[in-house]
């Protein structure tokens, strides 16, 4: 097994057919070539108590044995650890639902255990500094923007005073 961490991914996002990027403090690993509707929020679950030097060669695999992984999302810090956490979408609810009973407190390592929960849909957009006297017309001009707010479920609005 090669000791460099990048030639491990690569072979692992090779194996299971996954691409890999990494934005906004993400290393995202999803499905090549996905041609399927994308999976419902509550397909997803959390990945807690992640050891710093772990990463997908070692996670994937592992999140795999509940069922197939649509998205594998492990946070990162700028050192290029990761920061103990990340989100699995699994392609059903029933392999998420799997996976918190089969996978929850999985030991990853000797005496390390994965918490493996259902996400929490957190997807809130809030918008403030509105006119009080914005007009009907105006907000609808707003709305046309929430398109690029993805997965968006609350949306708050707060008006000045």
């Amino acid at each position: 097994m090669e000791s460099n961490i990048g030639e491990r991914i690569l072979n692992v996002m090779k194996q299971y057919n996954f691409d890999i990027l990494q934005r906004n403090g993400q290393r995202i690993s999803s499905v090549a070539n996905w041609t399927e509707p994308i999976p419902p929020t509550d397909c997803e679950v959390f990945v807690g108590k992640i050891p710093k030097n772990c990463f997908e060669d070692e996670l994937l695999p592992v999140m795999q044995k509940a069922g197939p992984v649509y998205e594998m999302r492990l946070m990162m810090d700028f050192s290029g650890q990761n920061r103990g956490y990340g989100f699995v979408k699994y392609t059903s609810p029933e392999y998420m639902e799997r996976a918190t009973v089969e996978l929850n407190e999985y030991e990853i390592r000797l005496n390390q255990r994965l918490a493996v929960v259902k996400a929490n849909n957190n997807c809130k957009l809030l918008l403030t500094g509105l006119p009080v006297n914005i007009c009907i017309n105006e907000l609808s001009e707003v709305s046309n923007y929430l398109q690029y707010a993805d997965h968006a479920v609350q949306i708050n609005l707060l008006f000045r005073r």
